[in-house]
């Protein structure tokens, strides 16, 4: 397979995901500004807001993953999808924690699915190195970000037991500070 079939088929899909979770917005039930306020519309755009940037994430950790990557076997075109399996759960997720913020099950499958991704894309990492890809110094980083990442989630799930709402606040501040930290680690 070309590497640019595998590239337009994870493109695409991280584009159909997030207009998933765009449709997935309800219009207001009016058009006055405090009855808004007053509403569940603003935790809806807010729930969309961080997985928006959860998914924008993974597709950016995606690329740079599959950008030096010389060849694609069956072996690395399965792997990625199964890459690309938990990040379809993220629209889904992102809907049952907007309906239901403060129980248990939405807020650790919603961690989980971050989890799962991580995880994910760990091996995918790791999968591109075996196939010819120079395993970098970057590269080693990363990987070792996403480990302490891992470790974080599953201590925010233990967490989301007790406090569900600490869920997507948790999930903003893990895609903040890898944002900052990858951005910092590329640039050395």
């Amino acid at each position: 397979m070309q590497k640019s079939r595998l590239e337009g088929f994870s493109d695409g899909f991280f584009s159909i995901i997030i207009t998933i979770m765009v449709l997935e917005i309800k219009t207001p039930p009016t058009g006055n500004w405090s009855e808004i306020a007053n509403s569940d519309f603003l935790q809806t755009i807010f729930a969309y807001i961080i997985s928006f940037f959860l998914v924008t994430s993974f597709w950016i950790s995606h690329h740079q993953i599959v950008t030096n990557l010389k060849k694609v076997d069956s072996n690395f075109s399965w792997l990625n999808n199964f890459a690309l399996l938990p990040i379809s759960f993220v629209p889904f997720t992102t809907a049952w924690v907007d309906q239901d913020p403060g129980s248990q099950a939405p807020a650790i499958l919603y961690i989980g699915v971050y989890l799962l991704t991580v995880l994910a894309l760990y091996f995918l990492s790791k999968a591109a190195v075996k196939d010819g890809q120079r395993e970098n110094v970057i590269s080693q980083k990363l990987n070792r970000l996403r480990c302490w990442l891992v470790v974080v989630l599953l201590i925010g799930a233990v967490i989301a037991l007790l406090l569900p709402q600490i869920a997507t606040l948790l999930v903003l501040g893990c895609s903040i500070l890898w944002f900052i930290i990858e951005r910092q680690t590329r640039k050395k």
